[in-house]
C-alpha cells in the first residue's frame, strides 16, 4: 500500500520495467497542481494518473519525470489553455532510463495560429549518449490549435496513434540530437523503429485557420512515420507550405556536434490525403525518403504533390552557393511509388524539383526513384567537393536496396495498453 487515504487500485500491466508490475492508479482533480503534486510525491514508475471528465484551464503546465500514464476519460475530459501561458502543457523529460510514458483520453484546446508556440506535448530524450526514449505512446487524445502540437527533441521513439489534430499548425516538430543521430544510424535504412510514428490519426484542417506552413517537419537528425492516416482538409480555405516538409541541412558541416544538420528521413504511406486545391503537398530539403500507396483526391493544377529541393545549389540560401553534385545531407534515395491522385496512378509530372538551382542535384533514376528499392536503385554517391570538410560522414552509401515496412500496429499499441 503506497498511501492512506487514497484510492487503489492494482493491476497486472505488462511493458514496464519488470515482466508483471503491480502498479497504482492515482485519481487527480483535474488541475496542474493535483496531477504535478501526485506525479512528484505518490506515483511511481508502472502506475496511472487519472484526469476526470470535466473542462479544465491550465495557467501552467505538469512535468512528467517517471514511467507513468497520464488519462483522461476519452471525450469528456477537456484540458483548455490559459491565454497568458505559453510553455508546453505537458513536458515528459528528464527520465532517469528508457522507462514507458503514455499519454491516453484527453482533449487539448488551444488558440490557433503559429504565431507563438503552443504545445500540447513537448518530449525531450537524452541528448547523445547510450540510450534513448523508446517506449512513448500518445493516443486517443483530440488536439485542436496549437502550434507544433507534439514537439520532439533528440532521442525519442514511439507512437502517436488513434488521435483527431484539427486546425494545428504544425503538428509535429522532430529535432534530433543533431551528429549524435545520424552518427548512430550510420547509412540510414527504412522500416525500422528508430522512429516516431504517427498512425491512424485523423487530420482535419477547415476554414477556422487561415495559414500553416507545414503539419510535419523534421530537422537535425529527426526521423518521422506518417502512415495509415486520413488527412481532411476540403475545408480549408487559407493559405499553406505543404503538408508534410523535411529540412535539409541549414549549413554546411563544421566537424562537431553541429545542429544545422538535416532531417534522416521520413516515410509517408498507405495515408488518404482530401484536399481542396493546392500547389505542393510534400516538400523534401534533404534525406532519405519514402512516399508510398497513399491516395491522394484533390485540385493540384499545375503544381506538385511531391516536390524537392537542394537548399546549397539555390542563391542565397546557404552561402557559397554550391554548383556541384553532391551536396551535404541532400535529397538521396527516395523512392515514390504506387501513389494515387484522383483514382489514377501519379504522373511524373507531378513529382519534381521546386526551386531553381535544384535539378543540378536531384534527379530521377539517380537521387529519387518512381519504383521501390531494389538492387536496381544504386547510386554511389562521391564526396562532396569544397567548401565540404574532408571528414564530413557521407551519409549515402550503401544504397536502400529493399524495404520492408515496420510492424502494424506499432507494438506499443498493445504493450502499452
Amino acid at each position: 500500500m503506497k498511501g492512506a487515504g487514497t484510492f487503489l487500485l492494482t493491476l497486472i500491466l505488462s511493458g514496464f520495467s519488470t515482466p508483471a508490475a503491480l502498479a497504482t492508479i492515482w485519481p487527480s482533480d483535474g488541475t496542474t497542481a493535483s496531477v504535478q503534486s501526485i506525479h512528484d510525491n505518490q506515483a511511481a514508475n508502472g502506475d496511472t494518473i487519472t484526469l476526470p471528465a470535466g473542462a479544465f484551464t491550465w495557467a501552467n503546465g505538469v512535468t512528467i519525470r517517471k514511467g507513468i500514464t497520464l488519462r483522461g476519460v476519452a471525450g469528456a475530459t477537456q484540458i483548455n489553455r490559459a491565454p497568458a501561458y505559453s510553455n508546453a502543457l505537458i513536458t515528459i523529460t528528464g527520465l532517469p532510463t528508457n522507462l514507458p510514458v503514455r499519454v491516453t483520453g484527453i482533449r487539448f484546446d488551444q488558440a490557433l495560429g503559429q504565431d507563438i508556440d503552443r504545445q500540447a506535448i513537448s518530449i525531450n530524450g537524452p541528448y547523445g549518449g547510450s540510450w534513448g526514449l523508446t517506449r512513448v505512446r500518445v493516443d486517443h487524445c483530440y488536439f485542436y490549435g496549437g502550434f507544433r502540437t507534439i514537439l520532439i527533441r533528440y532521442r525519442v521513439n514511439g507512437v502517436a496513434d488513434q488521435n483527431t489534430f484539427q486546425n494545428c499548425a504544425y503538428i509535429t516538430e522532430y529535432y534530433g540530437d543533431d551528429d549524435f543521430a545520424w552518427n548512430r544510424v550510420g547509412t540510414p535504412q527504412f522500416g525500422t523503429s528508430d522512429s516516431f510514428f504517427f498512425e491512424d490519426n485523423s487530420v482535419i484542417m477547415d476554414a477556422a485557420i487561415s495559414y500553416f506552413d507545414t503539419l510535419s517537419d523534421q530537422n537535425t537528425g529527426g526521423r518521422l512515420v506518417w502512415r495509415y492516416n486520413t488527412f481532411d482538409t476540403t475545408a480549408f480555405t487559407g493559405v499553406m507550405g505543404s503538408l508534410i516538409g523535411a529540412h535539409g541541412n541549414q549549413a554546411y558541416w563544421q566537424g562537431s556536434n553541429d545542429w544545422l544538420r538535416g532531417g534522416i528521413s521520413c516515410e509517408f504511406y498507405n495515408n488518404t490525403v482530401r484536399f481542396p486545391t493546392s500547389f505542393r503537398l510534400i516538400w523534401f530539403r534533404g534525406g532519405r525518403n519514402i512516399v508510398a500507396n497513399n491516395t491522394f483526391v484533390g485540385n493540384i493544377g499545375t503544381g506538385k504533390i511531391i516536390s524537392f529541393d537542394e537548399e546549397e545549389g539555390i542563391t542565397g540560401v546557404i552561402p557559397p552557393t554550391r554548383t556541384v553534385w553532391p551536396a551535404e545531407d541532400q535529397v538521396n534515395n527516395n523512392f515514390y511509388f504506387n501513389n494515387s491522385l484522383n483514382g489514377s496512378p501519379l504522373d511524373s509530372s507531378r513529382i519534381g524539383p521546386w526551386q531553381t538551382g535544384t535539378s543540378t542535384f536531384v534527379h530521377v533514376n539517380r537521387d529519387y526513384w518512381l519504383q521501390p528499392p531494389s538492387p536496381s536503385t544504386v547510386t554511389n554517391y562521391p564526396h562532396p567537393t569544397s567548401p565540404s570538410l574532408p571528414n564530413y560522414p557521407l551519409p549515402y552509401n550503401p544504397a536502400v536496396t529493399a524495404w520492408t515496412p515496420y510492424v502494424y500496429p506499432h507494438p506499443l499499441n498493445t504493450s502499452l495498453n
